[in-house]
């Protein structure tokens, strides 16, 4: 009846860690997802600012001011740590449709990895289920 308590306790211990294993990735899925929507948002926007003449800019999370555009033909794109790159608007979409690429695709494999570890569970609750139902007819 030990190793029968050892294996329940086993597979109970497995389960808490892809579930741990699993809030991680649909944490990180959703992120990417966020992050996904936002560079259609700046792509969708490209287009329209070479159309407008004036434009709203941040000053601060709260105060916007009016601005003109007086250069539309490129962009200060940051790229991490403060710093920033000057890409003309061609270059600047060429790279956001890149990204959203490289985006979705680590989307997909952040979904599969999803559905084998929710898999995984089910075969290690079905497992533990198992072995506690033994483990109960054995103490009758």
């Amino acid at each position: 009846m030990e190793t029968n308590e050892e294996e329940i306790n086993k597979r109970l211990l497995e389960i808490e860690y892809l579930r741990r294993d699993l809030e991680n990735y649909i944490n990180a899925l959703n992120e990417l997802q966020s992050a996904q929507d936002s560079l259609n948002r700046s792509l969708l926007g490209l287009d329209g600012i070479k159309d407008a003449n004036e434009v709203y800019v941040p000053y601060s999370q709260e105060i916007f001011l009016k601005a003109n555009i007086t250069n539309s033909s490129s962009a200060l794109v940051s790229i991490g740590s403060g710093v920033f790159k000057e890409y003309s608007f061609d270059e600047l979409k060429k790279k956001l449709e890149k990204d959203l690429k490289e985006m979705g695709d680590n989307i997909e494999k952040i979904a599969q990895v999803i559905q084998a570890l929710q898999a995984k569970g089910e075969i290690l609750e079905e497992e533990a289920t198992k072995l506690y139902t033994q483990y109960q007819a054995g103490l009758k």
